[in-house]
């Protein structure tokens, strides 16, 4: 037996969850690989205790708490890709895979945030 659950909507629900004022409201949760690959800047609050070392550890371990500018905005120009959108933002034409300046272009009002993996993971530290 195969199951496929069409989770779309997930990580912007789990942020919801975070914070209940997001409710009907367009979201969108977006990513950009690894922004902070090559900064000169530490990197704030990474949990050490997971060992990870070089250039290419995953976003995985950057503070979630990030404002839109530390994570989404690099040399005064929008950064990113929509990994997943609330269905308010959705009818406004928001996608996955949009960069996340034609989403708000697309969607002025759109709440973009940074994604929070360990949160959405059931194997927090």
């Amino acid at each position: 037996m195969i199951i496929h659950l069409d989770l779309d909507c997930f990580f912007a629900s789990c942020e919801r969850l975070l914070n209940p004022a997001l409710k009907n409201k367009p979201i969108a949760v977006g990513g950009r690989g690894d922004p902070f690959i090559f900064s000169q800047k530490s990197r704030k609050n990474i949990d050490v205790t997971l060992n990870n070392k070089g250039a290419f550890v995953p976003t995985i371990f950057y503070d979630a708490k990030s404002s839109f500018e530390d994570y989404f905005v690099e040399d005064k120009k929008i950064r990113g890709i929509v990994i997943t959108s609330s269905y308010e933002a959705r009818s406004y034409g928001v996608k996955t895979g949009m960069t996340i300046y034609e989403a708000l272009r697309v969607c002025p009002n759109l709440i973009v945030l940074p994604p929070n993996h360990l949160f959405y993971s059931p194997f927090q530290p």
